[in-house]
């Protein structure tokens, strides 16, 4: 299925953002310099968020909102993702 076509309730769901991160440090490499540098990882991941927040924050579900505090650095909120 498409990135796109996920629901919100997928894309909040920190179970996805950790099966992530253990693909892309544990699995994942690159033919020329084999595992991704954490730096690389950690974008990769903030990216992914980025992105379904782009697709569901405006929707107005509260607890989709508290997820995606997770990447807004100025947030006072507490963190679902901690």
């Amino acid at each position: 299925m498409p990135f796109k076509e996920l629901d919100e309730k997928t894309l909040t769901d920190t179970a996805l953002y950790d099966k992530f991160a253990v693909y892309l440090s544990q699995e994942y490499q690159t033919a020329k310099d084999g595992f991704l540098a954490l730096g690389t990882a950690c974008n990769s991941i903030s990216t992914l968020i980025q992105e379904a927040r782009a697709l569901h924050e405006a929707k107005g579900l509260a607890e989709t909102k508290l997820f995606f505090t997770c990447v807004d650095p100025l947030c006072l909120m507490p963190c679902n993702m901690a």
